[in-house]
């Protein structure tokens, strides 16, 4: 190269001395490249590392597209997707701490009203042991018991006698007993109810005990209309009016309803007395039962 600037004319002796000098520039540039070059050192570790990342981005290639691009782009729709999950996060870590609130408001109303339903079966409790000492059952012994987080457990418990301790009432009570049992709980707790119907509630009922029953449905039907099913002369000489129910005499015909005038009253309530309806005696008991003779009660 020196050779050749030498052979110029003389004519060109300024761009040869520029060419001269750039040529020592490009040299010295040589020479530190090359002493460059000699002072690095191989690093195997970050070859290795680069040969893994290289890589991973092959695998990501095959996985997700046919090139870099294409897994930018899924790159980009898994962020999004990461974005809704967390926002989805957060709004259920909202709803646990608002639903931790509705259960604390709930257990609030729920000790709230177990102990408006403790009250209630308290007063409740009362009254009817007061109404069972008119039906004949002074000694015995009812409870309501109330049982559950909000009282929604709700026991009817009884004893014949103070001798036993009171336990369901289904499972201890006579057929006279739960009658009564029954009817008393009607008298205590008054019913909205325009008629109310009692189906033989007399049952395994007499005597004074009878009496007793047919007052409190007497009771009853001031504020009610009240319809019994009875047996008991007692009981149907209380009422307001009668009818006998006959059944037919055909298998699955109809039942006849008729209604009873002032002698056909008392003739039906001495056959219920006597089992003859023209028995005198019975005539007479039946005629002061009608009356509301004391004597014939």
């Amino acid at each position: 190269m020196g050779s050749a600037l030498s052979a110029l004319p003389r004519t060109l002796s300024a761009p040869r001395e520029s060419l001269t000098s750039l040529l020592e520039q490009v040299r010295d540039v040589r020479g530190e490249l090359l002493a460059s070059l000699q002072r690095i050192e191989d690093d195997p570790e970050r070859l290795a590392l680069l040969d893994q990342r290289i890589g991973r981005l092959r695998d990501l290639v095959r996985k997700h597209g046919d090139s870099l691009a294409r897994v930018l782009d899924r790159r980009e729709a898994l962020d999004d997707e990461v974005a809704r999950l967390r926002a989805d996060e957060a709004t259920a870590v909202a709803l646990e701490g608002r639903l931790a609130g509705l259960d604390g408001a709930l257990r609030d109303e729920e000790a709230s009203l177990l102990a408006a339903r403790e009250h209630a079966a308290a007063a409740l409790t009362t009254r009817v042991q007061d109404r069972l000492g008119t039906l004949e059952l002074a000694h015995a012994r009812f409870d309501v018991r109330v049982e559950g987080s909000a009282g929604e457990q709700v026991q009817f418990l009884f004893a014949g006698s103070g001798a036993f301790e009171p336990a369901p009432l289904a499972d201890v009570a006579s057929g006279g007993e739960l009658s009564r049992v029954m009817l008393a709980l009607t008298l205590a707790s008054p019913s909205r109810a325009a008629c109310l119907v009692f189906d033989e509630v007399d049952a395994g009922v007499g005597g004074a005990t009878a009496r007793t029953l047919a007052a409190c449905l007497a009771e009853l039907a001031f504020d009610h209309q009240v319809i019994v099913v009875t047996h008991l002369a007692s009981v149907a000489a209380a009422a307001t009016h009668q009818v006998v129910v006959t059944r037919s005499e055909t298998r699955g015909g109809p039942a006849s309803i008729r209604q009873l005038d002032g002698e056909g009253r008392v003739e039906e309530i001495a056959r219920m007395l006597a089992g003859d309806p023209s028995d005198p005696v019975a005539i007479a008991h039946a005629t002061g039962l009608l009356a509301g003779d004391s004597a014939f009660e």
